[in-house]
């Protein structure tokens, strides 16, 4: 009996000791977790109060006090990002709570991003969607799939019971771009809804459970969502970049694919190449410049680019100003950019002369106690392989753009439309503002940030004013025969000439 009430002692003495162990081992989680929660806070909030200093002592705006909606979101922003810094429990909330800020902006120049392993997994839904003619359409979808998918040309009405747009506005444009009167961002948002982005979470998740389809002949059905990760051999449609060049597609009809603005040094190398080979297009019947794919770079790219086509008979430019916040941060760039180019083009290039000569007006203005520094003007004339070939191009322009085209795309933009009897045609560009030409900027977190550097004064366009062609396409942009077979038949019968009435 004395051994059988000894058992039961220490029987209850290894149970107590047990709960106790469990006791202080749930405390220690509890704890770890409750740190680790703090410390993602700590963090959001770190990088929200440096993201704030370095707009103060960089961005344009900042000194310019007749910018209210800049200045109402600098500090009133700022309030409400850091209400989201406080309740961040994980990284990738305190990764949205700092992109809620800068999002507020309203400027594609503006934003945050991070790096982040390509070896992530991809989740999706098996298809995705566009935004085409103010609908969302269905534009591609897997071969196999466990759940029934909608059909290519289905437009997307609703996920969840929310209509498409609305589910957009208020899960997903706060945290990661709020202007959704753009074809371009409702294409970017759009993805959310049908594939996770591990480089940019969302405050929560926004998988779907289930969405609405509407067929072409009016039918409607409601799937279930099935996510699983992407395997290779599941197709996720991405946009076409065509490479920069040249080619005749029919007698005396050339097609200049412009593919983006920035360049390395072999890339240099093949520019003054395809500039030699413009020069020479002076008894041309037309010519195509196909900007697809192009989301900027450095403007005077496009500007040479003209230049070779028109020679002395390019329109000048409009009467605007550009003006550098002269900053820590502005110099910097301006050093790294010159660096740059001394290693594409060397000490005699078109774009070194041009930042050495802006690098010095900035140090002079800086000397002098100035906050801004005027551009100089670029004198394109002056490039010595301009005169390769005096007589300009006298023939039918037709500019094609996708929604991608945002920055220097869009000053090109502006200076083609210059030309009388451009015809615009493709999807309707993407938008950005006055403030332009980035820093790039470490946060506390190592996230990078990008800040604007400089303000045009006087520009005709508006902020986030995209530009609609004139002749919308309707098929699939990425489709590069059938876009040129639309261009031969049905767009440069009717194209003029540059000049005619």
């Amino acid at each position: 009996m004395r051994k059988l009430k000894r058992s039961i002692i220490e029987i209850a003495l290894a149970f107590s000791y047990i709960l106790i162990n469990q006791s202080n081992a749930t405390g220690e989680i509890l704890e770890s977790s409750n740190a680790n929660i703090e410390k993602w806070q700590k963090i959001a909030a770190k990088d929200i109060q440096r993201a704030q200093e370095i707009i103060k002592e960089a961005h344009p705006a900042s000194l310019d006090y007749s910018n209210q909606d800049f200045h109402n979101w600098l500090y009133a922003g700022y309030e409400k990002a850091l209400i989201y810094a406080q309740k961040s429990k994980s990284k990738d909330q305190a990764w949205a709570a700092l992109n809620f800020y800068t999002t507020g902006f309203m400027d594609e120049h503006l934003r945050v991003w991070r790096d982040s392993p390509n070896t992530v997994d991809l989740h999706w839904v098996g298809w995705n969607m566009e935004y085409r003619n103010e609908k969302f359409l269905v534009v591609s979808a897997a071969e196999k799939w466990p759940k029934e998918l909608p059909k290519i040309g289905d437009e997307v009405v609703s996920c969840d019971g929310l209509a498409i747009i609305d589910y957009l506005k208020r899960d997903i444009a706060p945290f990661v771009d709020r202007r959704v009167g753009l074809t371009n961002t409702l294409n970017k948002l759009a993805k959310y809804i049908t594939e996770e982005q591990p480089k940019n979470t969302l405050w929560n998740s926004s998988r779907s459970i289930n969405c609405e389809f509407k067929t072409p002949a009016g039918s409607r059905k409601t799937l279930e969502m099935h996510w699983e990760k992407k395997s290779n051999n599941q197709e996720i449609k991405n946009s076409i970049i065509p490479r920069k060049g040249i080619r005749q597609i029919e007698p005396h009809i050339y097609w200049i694919h412009i593919s983006n603005f920035m360049l390395d040094a072999k890339d240099h190398l093949d520019f003054e190449a395809l500039l030699n080979k413009i020069r020479m297009l002076s008894s041309a019947d037309a010519v195509v410049l196909d900007t697809r794919g192009n989301s900027g770079g450095n403007s005077l790219i496009g500007t040479r680019l003209i230049y070779a086509l028109l020679k002395e008979s390019m329109p000048a430019q409009e009467n605007s100003t550009a003006l550098w916040r002269i900053s820590s941060q502005a110099k910097a760039t301006l050093e790294s950019h010159r660096h740059s180019a001394m290693q594409t083009e060397g000490s005699d290039g078109f774009v070194y002369k041009f930042l050495s000569d802006l690098i010095e007006s900035m140090k002079l203005a800086s000397i002098r106690g100035e906050n801004f520094v005027e551009q100089i003007s670029t004198s394109i004339e002056k490039d010595e392989n301009s005169a390769k070939n005096t007589r300009p191009f006298k023939g039918k322009i037709v500019l094609i753009t996708d929604s991608n085209c945002g920055s220097s795309c869009l000053n090109f933009v502006d200076e083609v439309m210059q030309i009388p009897g451009t015809l615009h045609v493709g999807n309707t560009t993407s938008a950005d503002t006055r403030y332009t030409d980035v820093a790039t900027v470490a946060l506390p977190s190592g996230a990078k940030l990008w800040v604007p550097l400089k303000v045009w004064i006087g520009r005709r366009r508006q902020d986030n004013i995209p530009y609609v062609p004139e002749i919308a396409f309707d098929g699939d942009l990425n489709d590069t025969n059938a876009l040129q077979a639309w261009i031969l038949d049905s767009i440069l019968p009717h194209a003029k000439a540059i000049g005619m009435p």
